[in-house]
């Protein structure tokens, strides 16, 4: 027996041996023999049901897409906030700029004086120093994967003590992302870590909200971030640098063994 529409042919109904069914219509016609098939009575649609397995899949890419939906949304507010960090760098450079040049038309050039920014910034005793804020390193540990969340990697995680030092609100977590990058050497190469998802342990709780916070200007906040581990067996470089581009302070090795 053929689809009266599309002229395939119909699978006999093993719920209603009475039904044939169109899988390419997605339609139900009562069965009749072929001498009699100019007869077709359509029926209503069917839906195909699901088996048990399929709907196990389904539930575990949900818990996946979750995951992944949560990971970009917190680069995308880290990248903006990297931006705007950076930006108020630059607007800092340039008012420097503007008092300098102001400063050596009022003074002859024998008493100018250019001040080096670059002199007062550094990596050193686990403490980041730069002009517009200071991280001090506070400890770290290592964190099995949290198969709850659906983590696939161990975790490194990182506690830091954070001090604005700017004029204005800064978040913890942008000056961390701007200064600092966790490498992991392989035979080969050199890998960045990824920033992990926030560490679930309830001990981090305060410290993962106030690192996405804005901090007022002189105010010290404590705060934590966590980075995949690429290999549990092999040592993490920190470097340090004075903002996204600028030049090496220093690196810090956290063994994990």
């Amino acid at each position: 027996m053929k689809c009266p529409k599309c002229r395939k042919e119909l699978r006999r109904s093993k719920k209603d041996p009475n039904y044939g069914l169109c899988d390419n219509c997605r339609k139900k016609y009562k069965w009749i023999e072929d001498d009699l098939e100019d007869d077709y009575e359509e029926d209503e649609d069917y839906d195909y049901i699901e088996s048990k397995s399929s709907k196990r899949k389904k539930k575990k890419k949900k818990g996946k897409g979750m995951i992944i939906v949560f990971a970009v949304i917190l680069i995308v507010l880290i990248i903006i906030g990297i931006l705007a960090f950076l930006a108020k760098g630059s607007d800092k450079d340039k008012k420097g700029e503007k008092q300098e040049n102001q400063n050596e038309q009022q003074n002859s050039p024998e008493d100018a004086e250019v001040p080096d920014s670059e002199a007062t910034a550094y990596f050193q005793d686990d403490i980041l120093k730069i002009e517009m804020a200071t991280i001090k390193l506070t400890g770290f540990e290592v964190a099995p994967p949290n198969q709850e969340f659906g983590e696939e990697k161990s975790t490194l995680i990182i506690t830091y003590d954070f001090t604005n030092d700017s004029d204005d609100v800064i978040q913890p977590s942008t000056a961390w992302i701007a200064c600092f990058d966790a490498t992991q050497e392989t035979e080969t190469t050199i890998d960045s870590l990824n920033v992990a998802m926030s560490p679930q342990d309830e001990k981090y709780t305060e410290m993962n909200n106030l690192s996405l916070t804005d901090v007022k200007p002189g105010a010290t906040v404590q705060s934590v971030i966590s980075y995949e581990i690429n290999d549990t067996t092999k040592p993490i470089t920190l470097k340090a640098t004075q903002g996204v581009g600028g030049r090496e302070l220093g690196e810090k090795i956290y063994n994990l063994q």
